[in-house]
């Protein structure tokens, strides 16, 4: 069971079990404790449960969904005068629909009148799979090709480290 419910049971068991067994004079003590202090505390507990298990699944997704053996590279796509005072407002050019085998990130991006523009250092992040880490990198690079905007900048030697293994 998780800690969530097993905190639930125990605080409902906390309450219920001392007025079940104890009679009028345990009910009588019970509404005289702040009970907008258990709530608070009830509240908090679920909200806390609630925030954990979403962030859990969109940080790892669904895993019955897919388990992949493919490798996976992302490249950094980054404003000009990045990281000191990077330039916005850029258009953003040639941005690849999402495939199974490739995605890409928005981070710096802002949406205006339907058109995309920088708005911030990182940019994009295109991430790529393939069988290998060189297949990946290549893929990767080749959609980061694709895309541009004024002062657009990338490093060229993501990947390079693992490929050599």
């Amino acid at each position: 069971m998780s800690r969530g419910i097993l905190l639930l049971i125990g605080l409902l068991a906390a309450v219920l079990i001392p007025v079940v067994l104890g009679g009028s004079d345990t009910w009588a003590r019970l509404q005289s404790f702040p009970l907008n202090w258990l709530l608070i505390m009830f509240g908090m507990i679920l909200l806390c449960w609630g925030i954990n298990t979403l962030r859990l699944r969109l940080l790892l997704g669904d895993q019955r969904e897919r388990v992949t053996p493919l490798k996976s590279l992302g490249v950094v796509m980054a404003a000009a005068n990045y990281p000191a005072t990077p330039e916005l407002g850029q258009e953003i050019h040639g941005l690849p629909a999402d495939t199974d085998e490739a995605m890409v990130f928005h981070a710096g991006t802002v949406l205006k009148d339907g058109k995309i523009f920088t708005n911030g250092g990182r940019v994009l992040c295109v991430t790529a799979l393939g069988d290998t880490v060189k297949q990946a990198q290549t893929h990767a690079y080749a959609l980061a090709d694709q895309l541009h905007f004024k002062g657009m900048q990338m490093r060229r030697d993501i990947g390079f480290r693992a490929i050599r293994r």
